[in-house]
């Protein structure tokens, strides 16, 4: 990997500390957010901004590995958003295609 020296690393650390302040802030919408979507996007958010935190710190602490796990987590994050938009679509079809109605509890 590459020596990060003097003003970079500063940067990369300030770096950090900002994406560690969106996070935060995407982890208060979250919990939050009105509706699914809101949340929905958010985690997805979230995990994205996880990724390239890991990104720069594995050019803080010049270590490759962590280039790895960053790829596996955003692959883990694409699949993980797919399922859970996949379960809300289908929960959202089978409540509008049988709705219950206040007549039929009477």
């Amino acid at each position: 990997m590459i020596e990060i020296v003097g003003f970079l690393r500063y940067l990369l650390l300030a770096g950090m500390a900002v994406l560690g302040m969106l996070i935060a802030l995407c982890l208060i919408r979250a919990v939050i957010g009105p509706r699914l979507s809101d949340r929905i996007v958010a985690v997805n958010l979230i995990c994205t901004l996880v990724v390239i935190f890991l990104c720069f710190l594995a050019l803080y602490l010049a270590e490759s590995f962590l280039i790895d796990i960053a790829i596996l987590y955003a692959l883990l994050n694409l699949v993980a958003v797919s399922i859970l938009t996949r379960v809300v679509i289908h929960h959202k079809r089978l409540k509008h295609e049988n709705p219950e109605s206040k007549e039929d509890a009477t």
